[in-house]
């Protein structure tokens, strides 16, 4: 939870730079650096924790290609494949030496990488987390296991019932925005994944930038030294994070469909934001979803009900196994 919380936190403060200390109740600092990388640092009482968190605004709605779905979900695994100076083991033997908490998510909007740990390894964290985000590095025999584990972990999800319900309402509510599809992807999209190689290495060029991530800071920290390590580490190379500029749709008012392949990078990488009416809409899903649980969760206890009444005569038998306990 303390995740997701801090993630919105990061959200409502680019939003909102002068928000009022009547609405955030803790002192804030906000740098950006010349490459476009913003930087959020906020000092609170916290002795000797840090929490560090790499938000991309970058989201499952930003995938606007036919069948390209579920890259943004995809690259929330695979930015834990490491680089040359720092492979997958290493950095994993380092997180566990300074004995940290390292995870990621992905949602419509945006994905975020987060890690809790000590004040006194922050630079190291730094040194680190600035490294894959400039460096990643991964070949296309790896890049194709991790697509199948992907798949994998769509077919487990899809055995829920209530995922596979968001699932087809998203589908069926929406024509041609790309909330359309859930932050996991189309399972066709997500089954073609590991032909999809040299489309990987464009879509982290285009989305995995300075101008499009926020560092966000919280616990015992010293804005000043805070930023000075930064800058050292993210400064150096990252103007264009070491490769050629790309360039990104950007969508119109109607949120139409590129025409052709050359039409998606015709302007600059940046983050669009939707219209009011997307929001209503999907308040809107969220209410017909949770309408539909109910529907179903009164079906399946009617129907619980009935097998007990009708099996009340063998004792044995535990009516209570048809259904989860209620929380």
């Amino acid at each position: 939870m303390i995740r997701y919380i801090l993630g919105i936190i990061s959200i409502i403060i680019i939003g909102n730079a002068a928000m009022s200390d009547s609405i955030f109740p803790y002192k804030y600092y906000k740098e950006t650096l010349p490459n476009g990388l913003t930087v959020i640092m906020i000092p609170m009482e916290s002795p000797g924790l840090v929490a560090y968190y790499s938000v991309v605004r970058t989201g499952s709605r930003d995938e606007v290609e036919p069948g390209k779905s579920g890259f943004a979900h995809f690259f929330e695994h695979m930015m834990f494949r490491g680089t040359k100076k720092y492979p997958s083991d290493v950095y994993d033997s380092i997180v566990t030496s300074i004995g940290a908490n390292s995870n990621a998510y992905t949602t419509d909007d945006y994905t975020c990488y987060h890690m809790n740990f000590a004040k006194d390894d922050l630079e190291k964290v730094i040194e680190i987390e600035s490294d894959r985000f400039q460096n990643l590095y991964y070949e296309k025999q790896a890049f194709q296991t991790e697509a199948g584990a992907v798949y994998g972990e769509y077919r487990k999800n899809v055995t829920q019932p209530f995922a596979l319900l968001n699932e087809k309402v998203q589908d069926l509510a929406y024509d041609v925005h790309t909330y359309k599809h859930t932050t996991m992807g189309f399972e066709a999209d997500i089954k073609a994944m590991p032909e999809q190689y040299e489309y990987s290495l464009s879509f982290f060029n285009r989305f995995y930038r300075p101008e499009n991530v926020v560092i966000l800071i919280a616990g015992d920290i010293e804005p000043k030294g805070t930023m000075e390590l930064i800058n050292k580490y993210y400064s150096v190379n990252i103007i264009q994070y070491g490769r050629k500029v790309t360039y990104l749709l950007q969508f119109s008012k109607s949120h139409r469909k590129p025409k052709s392949e050359s039409e998606m990078f015709r302007t600059p990488v940046r983050h669009y934001r939707y219209s009011i009416s997307d929001t209503r809409a999907m308040h809107s899903i969220q209410i017909i979803t949770i309408s539909l649980r109910r529907c179903c969760l009164v079906i399946l206890r009617s129907v619980k009900t009935v097998i007990c009444i009708k099996s009340s005569s063998s004792r044995n038998r535990k009516c209570n196994s048809f259904l989860p306990a209620r929380r």
